[in-house]
């Protein structure tokens, strides 16, 4: 793969609250190797995402909502240089911009 090739994937986790399975899907998600994982209902709240965020290891973003619905994330690895500008975020944690 070309060095200058961003690679993204997209995963409807279907909940993501139990820590067994967002460990698999974070290791699973960390072999496939892209640059950029959004993931579609993370059920994550406000009080998780700084759990999951330290539990991703690199730079992530979250739109939360609740534990039992809704929330998305996008997930970033270490391997592209990535500088954000500016972001909207929903609060009902249905989509994301970048």
């Amino acid at each position: 793969m070309d060095s200058n090739t961003i690679t993204v994937a997209s995963l409807n986790v279907q909940g993501n609250g139990n820590s067994n399975k967002r460990r698999q899907t974070f290791n699973w998600l960390r072999s496939k190797n892209y640059s950029i994982y959004m993931l579609q209902e993370a059920h994550s709240s406000e009080e998780t995402s700084h759990l999951w965020a330290s539990e991703w290891g690199y730079k992530s973003l979250f739109s939360s909502f609740s534990s039992n619905k809704a929330g998305v994330s996008i997930l970033f690895n270490k391997n592209f240089n990535l500088q954000i500008m500016k972001t909207y975020i929903d609060k009902s944690g249905r989509y994301m911009g970048l």
